[in-house]
C-alpha cells in the first residue's frame, strides 16, 4: 500500500460506534501445543516444529462493528496470521487463513485468504513488537487491519464476512505469543 492512502488510525475515524465484544481465547478448539494464561488472554507457543498452529476465540461475532486488539510478545521468532475464521471446527495444526473460510494478516505485511503460499501487500510488518488492530464490520463485511495506529485500509470486503457466527483467530509459528486485549 503506498503512502498516500496510509493514515493514522483512530476509531473516530471509521465513525463507528462498536459492539462491546469481550473474549478471550478458547483451549478446547485450539492447538494443544499452544499454552494460555489462566484468563485465556496471553498465549505463547514453543515447540521445535515449524507447523502454524491456530487459537480461536471463545466465543463468535453474529453482527455489527467489532475492534480488538493483539500486542506483540518480544520472545516471538516468526511471523504471526491474524484475523477471522467462518469455521469453528478445522485443523488447527494449520493456518486458519490457508482455508477458504479464513481471513488474515500474515505479519510479513501481506494478506492471506484461502493460500499458504500468496496474497497480496498489505501494511507493514509486524512481529516481536508494536499492537495489531483488527476492525471487522459485519454490516458491510469488511475487515482492515492497523499497526501502532497506522491504519492500512480496507484489506477484505467478502459477503462471508457479514454472516456469523465469524471466529477471532491467530496462528503461530515455532515460537511466538501474542496478548489479547478485547471489549475495546
Amino acid at each position: 500500500m503506498d503512502k498516500q492512502n496510509t493514515a493514522r488510525f483512530s476509531l473516530k475515524m471509521l465513525n463507528f460506534c462498536p459492539d462491546i465484544h469481550e473474549f478471550s481465547w478458547d483451549p478446547d478448539n485450539s492447538s494443544k501445543e499452544i499454552a494460555f494464561s489462566s484468563d485465556y488472554r496471553h498465549a505463547f507457543l514453543f515447540e521445535t516444529n515449524y507447523l502454524f498452529r491456530t487459537m480461536i476465540s471463545n466465543r463468535p461475532f453474529m453482527d455489527g462493528q467489532h475492534y480488538w486488539e493483539i500486542i506483540a510478545d518480544a520472545r516471538t521468532e516468526h511471523e504471526l496470521k491474524i484475523g477471522v475464521t467462518t469455521q469453528q471446527k478445522f485443523s488447527v495444526s494449520n493456518a486458519f487463513c490457508d482455508y477458504d473460510f479464513g481471513f488474515g494478516f500474515y505479519g510479513f505485511g501481506q494478506l492471506r485468504h484461502g493460500s499458504n503460499a500468496e496474497g497480496r501487500k498489505y501494511g507493514k510488518a509486524f512481529k516481536k513488537k508494536g499492537i495489531l488492530g483488527v476492525y471487522l464490520d459485519m454490516e458491510n463485511g469488511e475487515m482492515s487491519f492497523a499497526v501502532d495506529g497506522e491504519f492500512f485500509g480496507l484489506a477484505f470486503k467478502d459477503e462471508a464476512l457479514k454472516r456469523g457466527p465469524i471466529w477471532a483467530a491467530i496462528s503461530l509459528l515455532h515460537t511466538g505469543g501474542c496478548t489479547l486485549i478485547s471489549g475495546l
